[in-house]
Parts: C-alpha cells; structure tokens; sequence
C-alpha cells in the first residue's frame, strides 16, 4: 500500500503525548461529576421524595414521632439504595466499555500499532481493512480498491468507493479493499460517538419492563394524590383533626407508590450483566439482558458462529493446467488480493502464499455478496489476465460448454462433505478495468477449491439446552444447501432431517411468513433476504434474535430484536449488537439467554408483592374510610412494617433467585395482573372482614382493629409470597420467619409502642390466621403453578418443544 511521503511514519511518540496533552483523543470527555450530580438528582428529587417529605416534616412538627421517624427513615433508605445501586450500574458499564471497544491499527513512527480506538488522537494515520469500523471523521490518505459501507449514516447499502483525499465519516465499515486514513476530527467532535460509543455509555436508559414499571410508579403516584386530595376534602367535612389527616397522607403514599420495585427491577439487571461479563459476553445496555428473556427464534449464520471460521485448505482439484501451476496461481491470487479479511482468502494466502510469483495488479474487484466472487486483472505481456474466485454457480455460466460438466462433476462430488467449495477461473481481455462489475468475457475453469472449517466444540450441547429453553434455532446461510445439509448432519438429531430452503425458493414464495415458520434451514440466502425473513418471523409474532460475525451481518443484526455478534467478528457487528460474546464461546449464549429469562421473570415475581399491596389498599381505603367512615386502616410505622414483611424481604430472596424462566409466556400486564387482581380481592376481602367486623361487631379500639388488621394482611402477605413462587423453600422458610416476626412485634413493649401495636388474645390470633388462611387458599386457586406465566409448563416439564407439534402452532404473545 502506497503512502505519501510526509504521513509514511505516522506520529512520533512525542507528537502523540503532545495531543494527548491537549485533549485531542479519541475518547469523549468524562461524564464527570456531571453525570454523578445527574444519578443524585434523579434519586433524591423524584415525586415520591415530594409527597414523602413534606409529610414527615409536618409529622415532626405535630410531635407525632413515631410516625414522623417511619416516614423519614423509608424516605432516606429509597434514596440511600437508589444512589448506591445506580452509581454500582455506572461504574459497571463504564468498565465493560473498555471490553466492547473496538480496536485498530495506527501507524506511529514507523509501525503499525494496535490500540483501543479512545487512544487514537488527532492526525493519526488509522489503517483500514474489510471489516473495519471507521472510529473517527478525516480524510483518505491511501487506497487499494478501498470501498466503505455507509448504510449506518446514509441508509444506502451500496458500497462506496473511497479514493486518496475522500472524506470518511465514523460510523462507516470497510467491505472491501484496504487503506488508510488521518484522523481529522475525534472524540466528542466524531459522528461515532453519536452512535457507537454512545451505546456504551451510561445512560438511565429503561427497557420495556423497567419502562412498564415507570409508567405503573406514576399511576399508582396519581391514584395517590387523588386519594390524598380526597382526605383533605373529607377533613373539612367531617372536621378531624389535622394529624390525622398528615398521617392519614404519609400512609396512603408510603403504602400506594412502589418506588422501591423500579429500584430493585434496576439492581437485578446489574447484576445480571455482572455475571455474563464474567462468562466473556458484554452486555452493552442494561435494557439488553431483558431483551434476551423476549427471544423465542434465533437466526445464525453457518460460517464463524456455528462453525470457529478458521478456514484451512483441504484440496486443490485442477483442470487445464497442473495442480502445482495452478495452485501457483492461487497464492498469487490471495497474495495479492485486497481482501484482507476474508476468510477463504486468508486460508489460501497462508499455505500458497509464500515462494508464490507477485501479480502486477491493473484492478481488483474486491469479494461482494450479490456477485459471490472477487477479481483481479493482471497486467500481461498481451491482453490483461483476469483471475476470478467465487462460488461455481456465479461462474458456471462463464465456462465452455465442453469445461463445464467435467468442473461440476467435482464439484457435485465434493458438496457431500460440508467443505466450503469455490471455483477459480482466468480470462483473458475485457475492460481496462472493473469499475463496480466483473467483465463479460468467458472463463476457463482452473480448479475447484475445498476449504474446511470446524464446529465449534459443544455446539451440539448448546442447540440442545436452547430446545430446553423453548428456543427454535434457524441457520441462515449463505453457503451452498448442500454445505448446510453437511454442517447440520455433524449436528446429528437437532435438525430432524428437515429440507433446506434456498434463497431463490425463499424469494419465489408466495406465503414467506409459513415458510418462515416451517422451515429453520436455509442455503445461499443473501443479506436482502437475511432481513426479509427477520421480518417474516416478526409478523408471524416472534421475537427474533440474530447471531452474526460479518459486515454482511450487521443490517440482520440491526433488524432483529435482539442481536448478538462475535468477538472476533467485525467491529461493525459489535459495534450494532446489544450482546457481544468477547470469549468467541457459543456455549455462553444459551447461559445468557436463561439469565435474561431468570431476570425478567424474578422481576414479574416482585412486581406482583408491590402491586398486590396497591389493590388491598385501595379496597380498605375506600370501604372503610370513604363509605364507612372509619379510623384510616393502618398507621405510617405500620406501613413500614408491612413493606419489610410482606415486600422487602420475599423481593430480596425472589431477585437473588436462580430459578430457571422460559422462552414465550403471557404479557407483564397479563401474568402480573391476574396474580395482582386475583390474591388482591382474596386478601381484600379478608382484611375488610377483620377490620369492619372488630370495629363494627365487636367495638375494638382503632388500636386494637388495626392490630388486627395489620396481622392478617401480614399473614396473607406471606402466603401469597409463597403462592406467586409455588412454593419456593425459602419463602416458606421467610413466611416463618415474617409470621414470628409479627408475633414479636406485638409482644415486645417497646417496639409494639413504635408501631403502636395492641396485644391480642388467643381468640383473636386464631380468627387473623383462619382469615389470613382463607385468603391464601382462594389466592392459591386462582393462581396455581405460580412462576412465570401461572401454572404453565416448560419444555423440560413436559411442555412443547421446538420444533414440535406446538412450534409452528400460533406463536405467543409479543407483549
């Protein structure tokens, strides 16, 4: 590669620590304290703190303390916990940017360095090969046949020719050729870090349950107000007294809004991106580890993902000339191809290159998925020669009729053997040069070349723990059908002998979403039809992910609902992927899938404990105070008391939890809601008995009536804990724990004085446990099975399995 004189050794050492100095890296500006001031101001003021506060305030200064002291204290632990788990998430995503960051090649004074692309500074020379990203805006300062995708800034997919001179943009990708360009404009001055490294930055950015769980946090908030609004209204026409009004406000907001869920649904997502981080898959949002629970269909490419895309040379079978002239020719060939990052190339430049003669080349075409082949044109002692490597049926049409059967015989006779087959042909004449297209003019056929690539150790474990999760897997390729029929026979039983469909029968049907859903084989497919049959499989309802390695990958990966890419694939592909697998081990993703899937279901799990509080609430409040007219249900202290019984503790143990979730399942608003509506009218039911039948029936005191009440929903609490997990070990083991709790409270002077608790007799122990009983029964019966999604079955239960007679059935819900 020819570079000009004056950028030939790139910067010397002190001319980069001259720029570092000045500011002038590739890397944006610390978020610094600004961020921090963002993450306080978030936590602390939020409309939960607004309500809160002032409510405890005006406790303190009525000299009720005890529940003045209640208030604060949850006021202060929601924004103690917020800050430290949020500021936790910050530094987490800070420290996976530096594993996501794509890397390049730079010339400084005199040789080519590898460097994270923060490192890179203004006037660095930055090397360019296929599948390189451009992480920086500048100009071309050499080119060979270079040619940059710009589909991510302009939408055009076309590639673009690139010449000395040429601007470039961050956020472009090589697809072909090779060269190099000087970085002009860098860090928060670059288009990329508008883009790529945007994404890998931290940013309070919810996925679709945590935004579910904003949307409830401001309607339940709004519910509250209306009902505190109302007890201002009550206060003047029944005219009690103005404390217990502030109280009667500071209970209603304590017990109506779950901040705390938000706070907690956040923590687990850490943690979950914690712990595949460790496994060498990077999460590049929070919001990613929920799109994996959504996944029920994966689309992946044969070559890299399935197999380890180290390609070797098998044989060389020649025609026309001697298999050591020819295969002369194709070290010649791959010696002096742009194509410094294709696989096949790569493999031939490393066994043929070395002692190979040098090609004076005129031209290349660089390799280009819609033509399936790469060229070059030679300079001769006559006409230029035209050497040509692709796919035989791109180039079988060029060939004599009477060179043609003998190719095809050896090619038909190698596709059995799951080899990647590729013709080799020369011409003579034809154009001056390509300009974007291979001339036509006739080909002699040389030789058919076979190069192997491995499977990647465990695939076949992994194909069978994704059928476990309920996940149908697709293989989507562009290599020959009968390469894909080979690769999926070393699969063994995973595929079940099924058909494999071409990317002109894909094209030619008339019903592509059945077809998408029949078949999960698929040869010679284009990148086009990579994406139309994405989108087919997302009208048909599914979620789709889509596992990708190469340039070609990168519009799919974007398409899908959930994209993931390999290390050691094109930055372009990482740079678009919310996964990527860093360790290049495709056995951590069926790990990763079942982490998203065991986050999002612990999550409905607690959401359910926060939301049944709200429907019971609401019934007491209503009934008992509204039409009624009674004392108000409960005191703040004792909302407190209910929160870390019958909330906080089961949350904890249920968002540690390593319960295993499914692929499907019904919506949030349909799994969380009939738990909440269900268990809410049971235990609604129970507390009104208890409440109104003490007050009413039997003249307890407010104290006693709320002691009671307290009591049974604490019970039922717990045992609907123990419901909504069917009856995990360790709620049954907290629910003990919670009921002797209660008991203790009540019989400890001191702290039945702070939650004014009064002592009950035996009598009334058993009539709070019969009630409590009763609600927990009828919870049970409407929501037997518990878990993700009631009392259905996964496939290790018993339930349909991909593939299956359920698998082409209606898929479920998207919601």
């Amino acid at each position: 590669m020819n570079r000009p004189p004056a950028l030939h050794d790139g910067l010397s050492p002190a001319e980069v620590a001259e720029r570092i100095a000045a500011g002038r890296v590739n890397r944006p500006p610390r978020d610094g304290w600004r961020a921090y001031a963002d993450i306080a101001r978030r936590n602390t003021l939020t409309l939960y703190n607004a309500l809160v506060v002032p409510a405890a305030v005006g406790l303190f200064l009525l000299a009720d303390y005890r529940a003045a002291w209640a208030v604060a204290a949850m006021a202060v632990a929601n924004v103690a916990l917020g800050l430290a788990h949020e500021l936790r998430a910050k530094r987490h995503l800070d420290r996976l940017s530096v594993l996501g960051e794509a890397r390049v090649r730079v010339r400084r004074a005199g040789t080519d360095v590898p460097l994270p692309a923060g490192d890179v500074v203004a006037d660095d020379v930055v090397l360019l090969a296929a599948g390189d990203a451009v992480v920086a805006d500048g100009s071309v300062v050499a080119a060979e046949f270079l040619e940059l995708d710009e589909a991510l800034l302009t939408g055009e997919s076309d590639p673009v020719p690139k010449a000395v001179g040429d601007p470039v943009k961050s956020g472009s990708v090589c697809v072909a050729g090779g060269g190099a360009y000087r970085a002009e404009r860098v860090g928060a001055a670059a288009f990329a870090h508008r883009m790529a490294a945007a994404a890998r930055q931290y940013r309070h950015a919810p996925g679709p349950t945590q935004a579910t769980l904003d949307r409830l946090v401001r309607g339940l908030t709004a519910v509250a107000v209306g009902l505190c609004l109302g007890y201002v209204a009550l206060h003047f026409v029944r005219g009690f007294p103005a404390a217990d009004l502030v109280q009667m406000v500071a209970a209603t907001i304590t017990s109506m809004v779950p901040q705390g869920l938000v706070l907690l649904a956040t923590l687990v997502f850490v943690l979950a991106a914690t712990r595949l981080s460790r496994r060498g898959a990077v999460v590049q949002q929070l919001a990613a580890v929920e799109g994996l629970a959504a996944v029920d269909v994966i689309c992946t490419d044969k070559t890299g993902t399935l197999t380890t895309g180290r390609q070797t040379l098998d044989r060389v079978v020649a025609f026309a000339e001697p298999e050591a002239a020819v295969r002369g020719w194709l070290g010649a060939f791959a010696a002096a191809s742009a194509d410094g990052r294709n696989k096949s190339i790569e493999a031939l430049r490393e066994t043929l290159a070395a002692g190979a003669e040098r090609i004076d080349v005129r031209d290349q075409l660089p390799f280009q998925s819609h033509i399936r082949c790469s060229a070059i044109l030679a300079n001769g002692t006559g006409e230029p020669r035209l050497f040509v490597l692709g796919s035989f049926e791109a180039l079988a049409s060029r060939f004599p009729e009477s060179d043609r059967a003998a190719v095809e015989a050896a090619w038909r006779e190698l596709l059995p053997t799951g080899l990647r087959l590729l013709a080799f042909a020369d011409g003579h004449g034809g154009a001056d040069g390509f300009y974007g297209r291979l001339p036509d003019i006739p080909l002699r056929p040389l030789a058919v070349v076979a190069l192997r690539d491995k499977l990647r150790p465990q695939v076949v474990d992994v194909l069978a723990e994704l059928a476990a999760q309920g996940i149908r897997l697709k293989v989507v390729s562009g290599d020959h059908p009968e390469t894909v029929r080979a690769t999926v026979r070393a699969l063994g039983a995973a595929f079940g002998g099924q058909a494999i469909v071409t990317g002109d029968e894909w094209t030619n049907s008339t019903d592509r979403v059945a077809l998408a859903e029949r078949c999960d084989l698929f040869g010679r497919v284009s990148p086009e039809q990579k994406l139309a049959l994405i989108a087919a499989l997302q009208q048909a309802g599914h979620r789709v992910g889509m596992i990708g390695d190469g340039v070609n990958d990168v519009l799919p990966i974007k398409r899908a609902d959930f994209g993931v890419a390999m290390g050691a694939g094109s930055q372009a592909a990482k740079a678009v992927a919310g996964l990527v697998l860093e360790s290049n081990d495709f056995a951590v993703l069926p790990v990763a899938l079942a982490e998203g899937r065991r986050v999002v279901q612990n999550v409905r799990l607690a959401a359910k404990l926060f939301l049944l509080k709200n429907v019971y609430t609401v019934a007491l409040i209503l009934v008992a105070v509204g039409v009624c007219g009674l004392p108000f249900p409960y005191l703040p202290q004792q909302v407190t008391l209910l929160n870390a019984l019958t909330i906080g503790g089961p949350a904890a143990i249920i968002l540690a939890g390593r319960a295993a979730g499914r692929a499907g399942g019904p919506s949030f608003f349909a799994d969380v809601g009939r738990f909440v509506l269900t268990a809410g009218a049971a235990t609604s039911a129970a507390g009104l008995a208890v409440y109104l039948g003490s007050l009413l029936a039997l003249g307890h005191d407010a104290e006693t009536a709320r002691t009671l009440l307290l009591t049974t929903l604490i019970l039922a609490g717990l045992g609907n804990a123990v419901v909504a997990t069917a009856g995990d070990r360790r709620l049954i083991a907290w629910a003990a724990f919670g009921a002797a709790g209660m008991a203790a409270a009540a019989a400890v002077p001191p702290v039945a004085y702070f939650f004014a608790l009064a002592p009950l007799t035996g009598g009334q122990w058993a009539s709070v446990v019969i009630a409590a009983g009763a609600a927990g029964v009828v919870s049970a019966a409407f929501n037997h099975g518990g878990g993700f999604g009631g009392g259905s079955r996964s496939p290790a239960e018993g339930g349909p399995t991909p593939g299956g007679p359920a698998a082409s059935g209606r898929p479920p819900p998207r919601g």
